[in-house]
């Protein structure tokens, strides 16, 4: 199987996906290919006590922010990169990543970035600058 039909037929399974019946966030990881065969890893959530979708990026910063010298308060916190002026939210934790352990969304276009604890940790705006910014 050719890799563009691979990922076609990969975006067209997660849409159907996107649709289907009930409560659960299901969504499609990488996919492997071996000859003529597609191998996909399926993630499906199912809502909280209070019907949020958490994601596992979430659930892992919970379990290892204090592991990385931040709180688990800092989740969905905002970081300015120093050097891009660009802002980040904190979204998450991938803690088998060595160099770039934490994950970030853009503010403005929602793509996932990954950065050192250092970086985020010094870098986090506090409550009263957000409030000015």
């Amino acid at each position: 199987m050719e890799r563009a039909k691979a990922r076609e037929l990969h975006d067209k399974i997660q849409d159907y996906l996107n649709g289907f019946p009930g409560d659960e966030k299901i969504v499609l990881g990488n996919a492997t290919i071996d000859g003529h065969i597609m191998n996909i890893k399926l993630e499906v959530t199912s809502p909280d006590a209070e019907g949020r979708i958490v994601s596992k990026m979430e659930v892992n910063f919970k379990k290892y922010a204090e592991l990385y010298g931040l709180k688990k308060d800092d989740l969905h916190e905002v970081m300015i990169h120093p050097s891009t002026h660009d802002m980040y939210a904190v979204c998450g934790i991938n803690p088998k990543a060595k160099k770039y352990p934490i994950l970030c969304k853009k503010i403005g276009t929602g793509v996932v970035y990954k950065f050192s604890e250092a970086m985020v940790k010094n870098n986090l705006m506090s409550p009263e600058a957000r409030g000015n910014a």
